[in-house]
């Protein structure tokens, strides 16, 4: 049986949407992060993972962005909650060494920017087809 099991990270930082007519100046935002795994319940451990050891692998990515203007952090333009995201998903599944945790995936990453909207990237969705 597969369990789901997340945590919450917070960032500071700062990025700027060329050409767009309210974010275009450089900004900052509280980011706030919720990262999700799933997989087997470790049976020596009862657990899926420590929450330490997720914390550790998800803060070596939020300390790229942490009090940074982003823009210079990724390699990639416009920075957006939605690029922004699934670059973070990237990142913190590269921190997941299979032999370790064969038994966990990381499911979903969800970004929100300061209080107001956010965004979600969680690999293999399937998604819209664009009939509807």
């Amino acid at each position: 049986m597969d369990i789901i099991c997340g945590k919450r990270f917070t960032f500071e930082s700062a990025h700027y949407i060329k050409d767009h007519p309210t974010c275009g100046q450089l900004h900052g935002h509280t980011w706030t992060l919720d990262v999700e795994i799933m997989g087997q319940i470790d049976p020596e451990t009862g657990m899926l993972i420590d929450f330490k050891e997720l914390g550790r692998m998800v803060k070596k990515v939020t300390d790229l962005l942490d009090h940074k203007t982003i823009n210079m952090v990724v390699g990639f333009t416009p920075v957006t909650a939605e690029t922004l995201v699934e670059w973070i998903w990237q990142q913190i599944r590269l921190q997941f060494p299979i032999e370790t945790y064969n038994r966990i995936d990381l499911l979903s990453c969800k970004l929100q920017e300061g209080p107001g909207g956010w965004a979600q990237y969680a690999e293999n969705l399937g998604g819209w087809d664009g009939d509807r």
